[in-house]
């Protein structure tokens, strides 16, 4: 199944090599979705998967574990997840698809996503309902809405709250507006 997913929806232009464990044998499976589609201050944020291209030349072995984390590690990297731009609604519900069918193939495994901008939080959450969620941000994303777009990569933390019943965790928040403020005291969430 994975092969024909994997054929219309990812794209390789960026992976770890070494990340190359079978979908359904990875403790984690690693996937890119670099989604841009309602940047506030600037473009860029869909450059993020790039990341990856730090490993270049790192020295992956740890001793004090015994772990050399390109090669001993069972990870799949996947890619990037091809995700249609310009279109939230369109891109959200081809995320949530994906790592629902990920999740399936591979019922123990941890899935990460490197971003893109934050957006990809909702479907995220959306496919993989974990009770609770906390936020390493300096923003707490809540808005209702951003340009009269409802899920955008400032209100995905309100959406799974509302949508989902998470409990939000908040770290390293800098700067709030009266709005989220209300907010998130009227609704017990925690910010550390």
């Amino acid at each position: 199944m994975i092969n024909k997913l994997h054929s219309k929806t990812f794209c390789s232009l960026v992976k770890i090599p070494e990340w190359n464990y079978p979908v359904e044998k990875a403790e984690i499976i690693l996937c890119g979705i670099p989604l841009e589609n309602t940047p506030t201050i600037r473009p860029g944020a869909k450059f993020g998967t790039f990341v990856r291209l730090a490993y270049i030349g790192v020295e992956s072995y740890f001793p004090d574990l015994d772990i050399d984390v390109l090669s001993d590690a069972k990870v799949c990297d996947l890619g990037d997840i091809y995700v249609p731009l310009g279109d939230s609604n369109l891109a959200i519900k081809t995320i949530t698809k994906v790592i629902k069918n990920l999740k399936k193939q591979n019922k123990k495994a941890k899935i990460l996503v490197i971003g893109g901008d934050h957006t990809i939080s909702y479907p995220v959450v959306k496919a993989l309902r974990p009770k609770s969620v906390i936020s390493f941000d300096t923003h707490l994303d809540i808005h209702p809405e951003w340009l009269g777009v409802k899920y955008t990569h400032t209100s995905w933390s309100r959406w799974i709250k509302e949508e989902f019943g998470c409990e939000l965790f908040f770290v390293g928040i800098g700067s709030y507006e009266k709005e989220s403020w209300n907010y998130i005291k009227m609704n017990n969430i925690p910010i550390i």
